[in-house]
């Protein structure tokens, strides 16, 4: 974590708002972006950025509060308990991709969670509304939203090319045999990988916690 700089605040009065800082970040790539990069996005000099920001991991945190206030959208009346967790797991994995290393921001970060409390305590009411156990409506949050980071986080480094231009999966795909147990997949580098683990978790959970199919409620 970057020091917080301590004193009078330096550099002319910034012409932008924290909105336009946090955009920046977002576009210059939250999961490691410097405040000159950022600065620099905006063409002002990086004192200026501290005049709104005293460090980077202040607005890395900006950048997650305002991902989690996008995040936390009501459900539709009548959702029944899969599809609800199965939307919060679209939802996570869109953010995701609006925002490239927002994944791995928060994997580095769990405190983000702070950020989603208010949506938490209305959305695990509901899950156990609609018939789960509250110990599997938490856990069933914390394991669909780790698999989605994770698998996000995993995705993109498939896609992500070196300098010769050969990505993580074209490798596995050159240097994978033919007998090979586990053997690669195009689905590796899309979100039905996510999918799949995703209808496992949700089933498991429906056997684990057996609720009526016609159990609903609303958000």
């Amino acid at each position: 974590m970057m020091a917080q700089r301590r004193g009078r605040k330096t550099g002319p009065k910034p012409k932008f708002s924290r909105q336009d800082v946090i955009d920046a970040a977002f576009r210059v790539g939250v999961d490691d972006f410097t405040l000159a990069e950022v600065a620099k996005e905006l063409s002002v000099a990086p004192s200026a950025v501290y005049r709104l920001f005293d460090s980077r991991d202040a607005l890395v945190h900006s950048c997650m509060k305002q991902a989690a206030e996008e995040l936390a959208q009501p459900v539709k009346e009548g959702t029944n308990w899969k599809d609800a967790l199965m939307l919060w797991a679209t939802r996570c994995w869109d953010l995701c991709e609006k925002y490239p290393g927002l994944a791995l921001t928060i994997l580095r970060h769990p405190s983000a969670i702070v950020y989603l409390e208010e949506y938490f305590n209305y959305f695990v009411p509901f899950l156990v509304k609609a018939g789960l156990k509250q110990d599997d409506a938490m856990l069933a949050l914390d394991f669909i939203s780790d698999t989605v980071l994770t698998t996000h986080v995993s995705v993109t480094a498939m896609k992500t090319a070196n300098a010769q231009g050969q990505s993580e999966l074209d490798f596995l795909f050159a240097h994978t045999s033919e007998n090979a147990v586990i053997r690669p997949d195009e689905s590796w580098a899309q979100r039905g990988f996510l999918d799949r683990k995703l209808s496992l978790i949700i089933e498991g959970l429906a056997v684990h916690s057996p609720i009526p199919e016609t159990s609903s409620t609303t958000l």
